[in-house]
């Protein structure tokens, strides 16, 4: 990568650590996340991203830019729901 170049968010490290986590402790990230790393770190106002994509205010908001007819489009994906990729509904 060069000075200048775009950097893009990818997700698949996240699906697979994910993924991984919850077929190794049979319990979901967010309560591994909050019983393992939130809890003890006393981080009591974050939240990780279960079931739900309701996120408490105040809070940032991601956006998803992409090109649809020769127009670059923005759009707020802040309430995407991860669910998808858990293996536990």
């Amino acid at each position: 990568m060069r000075a200048g170049d775009g950097l893009e968010l990818c997700q698949h490290h996240y699906v697979l650590a994910r993924l991984l986590i919850e077929k190794v402790t049979g319990r979901s990230l967010a309560e591994q996340m909050r019983e393992r790393i939130l809890g003890p770190l006393g981080l009591s106002g974050t939240v990780v991203p279960d079931a739900s994509p309701e996120i408490p205010e105040p809070h940032a908001h991601i956006y998803y830019r992409y090109e649809e007819d020769g127009r670059q489009e923005t759009v707020d994906i802040t309430r995407y729901n991860p669910s998808w990729v858990s293996h536990r509904r």
